[in-house]
C-alpha cells in the first residue's frame, strides 16, 4: 500500500472534499494514507499528540476513563471530521483515549503541518472550526446522556450511530466492547440486548448484530441521538462536500 495519498485512494473525508482546488493541492503532499484496523488505539489520554487523522472511512470513538478502569464513550468521529484537531488550539496532549470502532482508512497529517495549513488556508480554517463546534456539542451532550438517560435509550442511540457510520444495518460487536463504550457491566448489556431482541428491534448472531426496525429504534433512543444528528446534518450542509473522488479526479473536477 502506498504511504502517500495516491490515485488508489478515494477521498471521502468531507472536510477534504469541501476544499477549493488550491488549498487541496497544498494540503495533499502532507497527507499519509493509513489503515485503521478494528480496536486500534490511536491515542491514550495524556499522550503527546504528534499527528491528526482525517477519517476517510470507518469511525473512531473518544473514550473517557477513570483510574479504576471504568470507561464510557463521549464522542465519535467519522468521515465528517478529523481526530485530534485540538492541536490547532495549541493542545499538546490527547484529552481522551481514541480507538477504532469501525475499521477503515484515514489520512494522517503531522501536527506542525496541520497547524500551518490551518493558519494559511481560509476554507480549511473555517471547516475545522465548524467541525470542532459539532464535536464539542457532541461531547457536552454525552454528559447529559450518561447522567439522565436509561441504558436501553443509550444503547439504541449507540447502535444507530454505529450503523450510520458503518453505512449498513449489521456490524461486528461483542458484549465486552459495548460494555467499554457505554460504561455498563456485562450483565446489564446482556439483559438489554435480550430485551431489544424480544421486541424485534435487533437480530444477534455470533459476533454480529443487525438492526431490524430502524424507525422503532429511533423512537426508543434518547433525545441525544436526534440532537447530534441535527448537528451533523447542518455540518454536512455547510461542508458541501463533493462526491467521493481520487486525488487526480478531484483536480479534474474543480
Amino acid at each position: 500500500m502506498p504511504s502517500k495519498a495516491k490515485d488508489l485512494l478515494r477521498i471521502e473525508n468531507h472536510i477534504l472534499l469541501s476544499l477549493p482546488k488550491l488549498e487541496y493541492e497544498e494540503l495533499l503532499p502532507d497527507l499519509e494514507w493509513i489503515e485503521l484496523p478494528l480496536n486500534k488505539i490511536l491515542y491514550e489520554a495524556g499522550e503527546l499528540i504528534h499527528c491528526a487523522y482525517f477519517i476517510n472511512t470507518g469511525m473512531a470513538s473518544l473514550i473517557a476513563a477513570n483510574s479504576e478502569g471504568g470507561s464510557v464513550e463521549i464522542g465519535v468521529i467519522g468521515n465528517e471530521g478529523i481526530l485530534e484537531m485540538q492541536v490547532i488550539m495549541g493542545a499538546k496532549r490527547a484529552s481522551y483515549r481514541s480507538i477504532v470502532q469501525i475499521p477503515g482508512q484515514a489520512l494522517k497529517i503531522s501536527r506542525d503541518a496541520l497547524t500551518h495549513h490551518f493558519h494559511t488556508q481560509r476554507v480549511l480554517h473555517d471547516q475545522l472550526l465548524r467541525f470542532y463546534q459539532v464535536l464539542h456539542n457532541q461531547i457536552s451532550q454525552s454528559v447529559v446522556c450518561n447522567r439522565f438517560h436509561t441504558f436501553e435509550q443509550r444503547l439504541c442511540r449507540w447502535l444507530l450511530v454505529t450503523a450510520e457510520h458503518a453505512d449498513k444495518d449489521d456490524f461486528p460487536f461483542t458484549h465486552e466492547f459495548v460494555s467499554l463504550m457505554l460504561g455498563a457491566n456485562r450483565a446489564t448489556v446482556t439483559e438489554t440486548f435480550g430485551n431489544l431482541k424480544k421486541a424485534g428491534l435487533i437480530l444477534q448472531r455470533r459476533g454480529l448484530i443487525q438492526i431490524l426496525d430502524r424507525r422503532r429504534m429511533e423512537t426508543a433512543a434518547c433525545e441525544c441521538y436526534r440532537a447530534n444528528k441535527r448537528d451533523l446534518e447542518e455540518l454536512h450542509r455547510l461542508q458541501k462536500p463533493r462526491k467521493s473522488l481520487t486525488p487526480r479526479a478531484y483536480y479534474q473536477s474543480v
